[in-house]
């Protein structure tokens, strides 16, 4: 996937550039992720191109900015179990979060 490799290199670049740098890089990871195809991923997919977000968000400083992605990926989503998979991969303990809303 051309998007998963644009990825991996964007996360190269922000390991090596400057702190003044990290606004283009994450500008960019954001132009890439929102041609990102969500419905037609499958969950290794999916947990890999979360996974990527995360590390160039934590990196950059943009972890906030890392939600808005997720909110607006997931957005893209239409069946419930797929939906419920993708929150538990992008959302650190979801499952926890779920179990104790229900309880």
């Amino acid at each position: 996937m051309v998007t998963m490799d644009l990825l991996n290199v964007l996360h190269a670049i922000a390991q090596a550039v400057r702190e003044r740098d990290y606004d283009s890089v994450w500008e960019f990871v954001v132009y890439t992720a929102k041609g990102f195809e969500q419905e037609y991923l499958h969950s290794l997919d999916r947990r890999k191109f979360y996974n990527i977000l995360w590390e160039i968000a934590s990196i950059t400083d943009n972890k906030a900015g890392y939600y808005n992605i997720v909110d607006k990926t997931l957005s893209q989503i239409s069946d419930k179990d797929e939906i419920r998979e993708a929150k538990t991969v992008a959302y650190p303990n979801f499952d926890e979060k779920e179990k104790s809303f229900n309880a």
